[in-house]
C-alpha cells in the first residue's frame, strides 16, 4: 500500500460490495474484497436499477455495459388482477430523466461489476472462500480473520474501516449486534424466475398485477433467443398455507408448483399469460419476505454496514416499483466524510422506516381484482 494511502477492507463481493469497491477505487482508497462463497457466481433473477443509483454506475463508466445486458425501461403499469389499467407511467429518460431506469438480471448486473473490479484492482482484488470469523479495532486500524471452507485460520487483514456488505445474515453486523437473531418473516414469500418470452407491448414494458391476496410483477431483462423474444422476469407474491421449514434470507431455495399456482391462477392480463409463464419455467425460487429491526446506527468508529446488512427491507418488488433503498442493490452514494477522511466527526443515518406515500390515483368504480 502507497505511504498514505487509505485501505478499506470489503466483506461481501455482492452487488453492494462490488460497486462500493468500484467507488472506493475511483476516490484513490485502495480495496480488498472478501467473499465467502467459493466463486463469484451470476445468480439471482430480474431487478430494476432507478435513475438514482444508474446516476452512480454511470459514473463508474458502466452504461455502455448495462445498455449491452440489460433494459432500458420504457413504461410501467399497474393493473388489477383481470387487467384492467389502474396507472400507467413512463420511466427513466422517457420520464424526463437524465439517465435511464434499466431493467437486468441480477446475475449479469453482478458479473458487470466483477469485471470491472478485476479490470481496475486486479485479477486478485477479490478473496473467495473467505468467511469473517472476527473482526476488531487497535492503534487507529480495524483488523479481520477470515476462515477457509474448511473452517481453519486462513487469512489476517488489516485496513483503515471495514465495509459490511455480507447481506442479510451479515456476519459484521452480528459482530456489532450479537444478540439480533435470525430475520423476521411477515409470512409472506416471493417466488421469482426468468425465462425466454414473447416480447410483449413495447419490448420495454413492465407490468405491476393484482391486489392484497397476490401481486404479480413481469419485465423484460435482457434479449431473447430470437428478435421476436426477451428474457424475462416475473415475480409473484402470496402467503402459504404451511409456511414453516424455510431458511429466512435464502435467495437460491427452489420454488415448488404446488405451492404457487393457487396464486398464480386468477391473473388475466391481457399482454402475458401469466399461467403459462410461470408454469413452463424450468427452475424458479421462493424467497420469504424478511427484514430486520433498524439498527440505531450503521457506523461503529471504523466499520460500517452497507445494503442488506445495514437496511434489509422486505422487497418491494411485487408491490410497487422498486426503489433504490428496497432493492438488493447497495449504492453508495453521499460517501460520509469519515469514509474519505477517517478521524472526522461522522454521522449516522436513523434506521427508523419511512411512511409509504399514499396513492396519487386510484382505479375507478368497479374495478374488480
Amino acid at each position: 500500500m502507497a505511504a498514505g494511502r487509505l485501505k478499506a477492507l470489503i466483506v461481501g463481493a455482492g452487488i453492494g460490495g462490488l460497486t462500493a469497491a468500484l467507488a472506493c477505487h475511483r476516490r484513490g482508497i485502495e480495496c480488498e474484497i472478501y467473499e465467502q462463497s467459493a466463486t463469484v457466481g451470476e445468480l439471482g433473477v430480474g431487478i430494476n436499477i432507478l435513475p438514482d443509483a444508474v446516476r452512480e454506475l454511470r459514473d463508474l463508466g458502466l452504461l455502455s455495459r448495462l445498455d449491452q445486458a440489460g433494459v432500458r425501461t420504457y413504461e410501467l403499469f399497474y393493473l388489477s388482477r383481470l387487467g384492467q389499467e389502474v396507472w400507467h407511467e413512463l420511466r427513466g429518460t422517457d420520464a424526463g430523466h437524465d439517465v435511464p431506469q434499466f431493467s437486468i438480471h441480477r446475475g449479469h448486473l453482478q458479473a458487470i461489476l466483477h469485471s470491472a473490479v478485476r479490470e481496475r484492482l486486479g485479477e486478485n482484488a477479490v478473496r473467495t472462500g473467505q468467511r469473517l470469523v472476527a473482526v476488531e479495532e487497535q492503534a487507529g486500524r480495524v483488523a479481520a480473520v477470515f476462515a477457509d471452507r474448511s473452517g481453519r485460520e486462513a487469512v489476517r487483514a488489516e485496513g483503515d474501516l471495514l465495509i459490511g456488505a455480507d447481506g442479510i445474515r451479515s456476519a459484521v453486523r452480528a459482530a456489532l449486534d450479537p444478540g439480533e437473531g435470525d430475520p423476521l418473516w411477515n409470512g409472506a414469500v416471493l417466488w421469482r424466475g426468468t425465462r425466454d418470452w414473447a416480447s410483449f407491448l413495447t419490448g420495454r414494458s413492465m407490468l405491476i398485477a393484482g391486489g392484497l391476496q397476490s401481486k404479480a410483477v413481469i419485465y423484460p431483462v435482457g434479449p431473447g433467443e430470437t428478435a421476436a423474444t426477451r428474457l424475462t422476469n416475473w415475480a409473484v407474491i402470496g402467503v402459504p398455507e404451511r409456511p414453516s421449514g424455510r431458511w429466512l434470507g435464502d435467495w437460491s431455495r427452489a420454488g415448488h408448483w404446488d405451492e404457487l399456482r393457487g396464486f398464480v391462477e386468477p391473473f388475466r392480463i391481457g399482454p402475458v399469460d401469466v399461467l403459462a409463464l410461470t408454469s413452463g419455467t424450468p427452475v424458479y425460487y421462493e424467497y420469504p419476505l424478511c427484514d430486520r429491526d433498524p439498527l440505531p446506527r450503521w457506523s461503529h468508529s471504523r466499520i460500517t454496514l452497507l445494503g442488506d446488512a445495514a437496511h434489509p427491507c422486505t422487497r418491494s418488488g411485487p408491490t410497487e416499483p422498486p426503489r433504490r433503498s428496497s432493492t438488493p442493490a447497495a449504492w453508495p452514494t453521499g460517501w460520509p466524510s469519515w469514509v474519505l477522511r477517517p478521524g472526522l466527526p461522522r454521522t449516522t443515518k436513523s434506521g427508523a422506516r419511512r411512511p409509504r406515500p399514499s396513492s396519487c390515483r386510484t382505479a375507478g368504480a368497479g374495478r374488480k381484482g
